[in-house]
């Protein structure tokens, strides 16, 4: 099936899997919404929601584990009023690894999903998947 532009879903996908690799929030938002106001193929749409949820959940996470080493920080400052010090270093060093091994893993899958997508096949998520199919009809 193609879409309006005139290329084949499976591409206008893959497209969208691949801005959400290198091109961020706002041009896959113009893509989603291009699907949403002018394409009729659910697949598509779930498709383009899919690639915006993985985004979202995987900046989540990595702001969750980012506040770790402030609150480290902060802990690190109220106990020096007690002559106390943690060094929290290997911690935050660890934290910082954890965090560019999850961004290389959101570009490893968002290009998965971008080589299933050519094929008009996804991969199966199933946190996310039960989000879109309960929110998108």
């Amino acid at each position: 099936m193609n879409t309006k532009l005139g290329i084949g879903t499976g591409v206008f996908a893959a497209l969208i899997f691949a801005v959400a690799c290198f091109g961020g929030y706002t041009s896959v938002l113009l893509l989603v919404g291009y699907v949403f106001l002018c394409e009729s193929d659910e697949w598509l749409k779930k498709a383009g929601v899919k690639a915006l949820v993985v985004m979202i959940c995987v900046d989540f996470f990595r702001a969750v584990i980012n506040l770790l080493p402030d609150i480290f920080g902060w802990i690190n400052s109220l106990l020096s009023f007690f002559n106390t010090n943690i060094n929290f270093a290997p911690v935050s060093n660890f934290l910082s690894l954890f965090t560019r091994a999850l961004s290389i893993a959101e570009v490893v899958f968002l290009l998965m999903l971008a080589a299933k997508a050519l094929k008009n096949e996804t991969v199966k998520v199933p946190f996310v998947d039960s989000f879109i199919d309960k929110h998108i009809k």
